[in-house]
């Protein structure tokens, strides 16, 4: 009798051992699912409307005037998404604005490197790209 009693323990133990892995084998190829991303056509945007509108009369909403904002914003394409932010984009993105309020952005970007090895100190530390790197790399 207490053999068979033994031989019961020891099936089911060994029962319970393969549900259990099993179990975890199954938890495991769960996590191991690919991420998954929210993909967007190219060229849609995301935009923000804020209206505003004020009676000229307070007896009547027939006679007013309003006012409005929108703001748009593009939605993060493919090749963007796993793309990390550099140094290089940063100084381009300066020559960039540069370039647009008519400077010679690259030039002006060098210049200010340059001044900004120098003593600080010193009288050419009061310029304004001298400040704007300041301000962006300390």
């Amino acid at each position: 009798m207490l053999r068979i009693l033994w031989l019961f323990v020891c099936l089911t133990s060994f029962a319970i051992q393969a549900d259990l892995q099993e179990r975890n084998a199954n938890t495991l190829t769960s996590l191991k699912r690919g991420k998954r991303y929210l993909d967007f056509t190219k060229g849609s945007r995301m935009s923000w409307r804020c209206n505003v509108k004020n009676n000229i009369l307070n007896v009547t909403t027939i006679w007013g005037y309003g006012y409005g904002f929108r703001v748009n914003f593009p939605f993060p394409d493919k090749s963007e998404r796993h793309r990390g932010i550099f140094k290089r984009d940063i100084f381009q993105a300066m020559t960039d604005i540069l370039n647009g309020h008519g400077l010679d952005g690259q030039a002006c970007l060098l210049k200010s490197f340059c001044t900004a090895l120098l003593d600080v100190n010193s009288d050419l530390s009061d310029g304004m790209l001298y400040k704007l790197l300041k301000y962006m790399f300390t």
